[in-house]
């Protein structure tokens, strides 16, 4: 289960995205890992196809190595392999975040 904070961090992060003008509308999308190792990868990411500033915690989506979500009612961004091949090719990474900025 991902805890509240971590939907309530990765949601004020989007929104701020949103608001510094670095995406529009439902372009970009940004994630947190919350998996432990690079062979065991989860990460919560925003929905598709929903805007920002409608957007609520519990509509983010976690999703396991295999993309399949695990927690949260939301459809996982369609960039989530993007997410998954950074996560996996660099374990240090904590966050994510694929802006479409002017």
């Amino acid at each position: 289960m991902v805890l509240k904070t971590q939907r309530d961090e990765l949601l004020t992060a989007a929104l701020e995205m949103d608001r510094l003008g670095l995406v529009s509308g439902i372009s970009g999308n940004a994630s947190v890992r919350i998996g432990p190792t690079p062979d065991d990868i989860a990460f919560l990411i925003t929905p598709a196809a929903l805007p920002y500033p409608t957007m609520t915690p519990e509509q983010l989506v976690a999703v396991n190595s295999n993309l399949e979500p695990i927690d949260g009612s939301g459809v996982p961004s369609s960039e989530s392999l993007l997410h998954l091949a950074i996560y996996r090719a660099r374990p240090d990474v904590g966050a994510v975040m694929h802006t479409h900025s002017v």
